[in-house]
């Protein structure tokens, strides 16, 4: 989806209603906006990242022994080097 929106005087721009509706936006919400070269990525700011990231990448781990690997990794932290 793209839109063309007009940065008034104050420097403030308007989004849609459409636009607010389809990203689940409200009054008040803190928007994050990231600045990627020549483009501006607008998004929700997350009141969590732990449940943000929660699952991120989960088919890493879907064939291996989680606790197996946690209890190695932490052993590893007791080795002297």
């Amino acid at each position: 989806m793209s839109i063309i929106v007009r940065l008034s005087r104050e420097h403030t721009i308007s989004l849609p209603e459409d636009l607010i509706r389809k990203m689940h936006f409200a009054t008040n919400d803190e928007i994050v906006v990231q600045v990627e070269e020549d483009k501006l990525v607008l998004s929700k700011k997350t009141a969590s990242y732990t449940d943000k990231l929660r699952g991120l990448h989960k088919e890493v781990w879907e064939d291996g022994d989680t606790e197996q690997f946690l209890k190695k990794e932490r052993q590893s932290w007791n080795k002297v080097r």
